[in-house]
């Protein structure tokens, strides 16, 4: 039973890891796109007037590692 667990839970670990790989590719392939899907994330997250939503995306995106943090957290859910 625990090698089964242990199975499990190393395949979890990769399957996370290749989802973030996947998702620095994104950032660094299409930056247009995850600008636009942070864009989204906050407009539904709060009532931002659209001044302060696009401080918050500038601001997120304009950091390549807290852009890949929030995504990690925001799409993933990891």
């Amino acid at each position: 039973m625990a090698i089964g667990a242990n199975i499990s839970s190393k395949s979890e670990i990769e399957h996370h890891r290749s989802e973030i790989k996947r998702e620095e590719q994104e950032i660094r392939g299409i930056p247009e796109i995850e600008r636009e899907e942070i864009r989204q994330i906050y407009m539904k997250k709060a009532k931002f007037t659209k001044e302060e939503l696009d401080m918050v995306v500038n601001r997120t995106t304009g950091d390549e590692k807290t852009l890949l943090d929030s995504m990690i957290k925001e799409e993933l859910g990891l």
